[in-house]
């Protein structure tokens, strides 16, 4: 049990209405020293929250003033302390990030006679704290760039995904387009996930010579729409 004790003190606990405020964070970086963080790219940190000490059962408490009390405390009993308790909340929004690495973002075939060919193009490495949205516009075949060329205008493309191997299963490159698809990298191992994309392209007799081409947009998008 504490000593007892009496305790005459003014309690300056002094807490005038504000809305959230923010304090300077720092990020320890490489080097072990601390550096002002960027409030958008690292982190920010916001507190709000009053209180006063409010009266409780055997504890007798003198208003002096609006915010000042003075206590005349009576001693703690068995590690209870009998007084005005303060509840203190601490949260932390930790919001999601992607680190990722690409490669093959542009392709260029070489065709040298017809024939139907497959590659291993492109090489995709994400890293993230959520899962990760994915949403493909504008895919499809490889067209001539001269619409007024003879023959087919058209080289079909599709897609596989496999890693050392071919692929045997393939995805016209049409059925791409306003495509959408959610990675569970909160599944794998770490965080992370790394998969190939294969192209497979399909060069008809019919198919003049020429420049054939096709652009697409990847988006990378969260899924943590805790703050929406």
């Amino acid at each position: 049990m504490r000593k007892t004790f009496i305790l005459a003190a003014v309690a300056a606990i002094l807490f005038s209405g504000f809305a959230m405020a923010q304090n300077p964070v720092w990020m320890l970086d490489p080097t072990g020293a601390w550096v002002p963080a960027d409030p958008v790219c690292d982190a920010s940190m916001e507190h709000s929250g009053n209180w006063s000490p409010q009266p409780s059962p055997g504890l007798l408490a003198v208003p002096c003033g609006p915010i000042y009390w003075t206590f005349c405390c009576l001693p703690c009993v068995d590690e209870r302390p009998d007084g005005s308790p303060l509840v203190i909340t601490t949260t932390a929004i930790v919001m999601q990030w992607m680190q990722a690495t690409f490669s093959g973002k542009d392709v260029l075939w070489i065709v040298q006679h017809p024939g139907t060919y497959a590659a291993d193009t492109m090489f995709f490495d994400i890293m993230s704290n959520g899962d990760i949205g994915v949403f493909t516009t504008g895919a499809g075949n490889l067209v001539n760039v001269d619409p007024g060329a003879p023959g087919d205008q058209e080289i079909e493309l599709f897609w596989g995904e496999g890693v050392g191997q071919i692929p045997s299963c393939w995805v016209p490159a049409a059925d791409l387009d306003q495509f959408f698809e959610i990675i569970p990298i909160r599944e794998e191992p770490d965080h992370q996930i790394v998969f190939h994309l294969w192209q497979k392209i399909v060069v008809e007799k019919c198919n003049t010579c020429g420049i054939y081409t096709n652009q697409f947009t990847i988006t990378f998008c969260p899924t943590c729409d805790f703050l929406l």
